[in-house]
């Protein structure tokens, strides 16, 4: 899978998880930046991902990530 396609798959399960589809991330976006952003939401994302990529993430990785891009790296090694 391209990194486009997986980033393009991020921005629709956080447009899912925020019920909110003008929210759209680059892979320079932090997650600390991200509008309405918090421990739950980590929960959420993790389920997201599983559910749009088929790939578990634990949060405790997630939690430790800064920026998007991070997480579109693990993402490209896992698929």
């Amino acid at each position: 899978m391209e990194r486009q396609e997986i980033l393009n798959g991020l921005n629709e399960s956080l447009g899912e998880l925020f019920e909110d589809d003008s929210i759209l991330v680059e892979e320079d976006s932090s997650f600390q930046n991200i509008l309405k952003w918090s421990n739950l939401t980590t929960d959420g994302l993790a389920e997201a991902i599983e559910d749009q990529f088929d790939v578990v993430i634990d949060t405790d990785t997630l939690d430790e990530m800064d920026r998007i891009s991070e997480l579109l790296d693990l993402l490209e090694q896992e698929l």
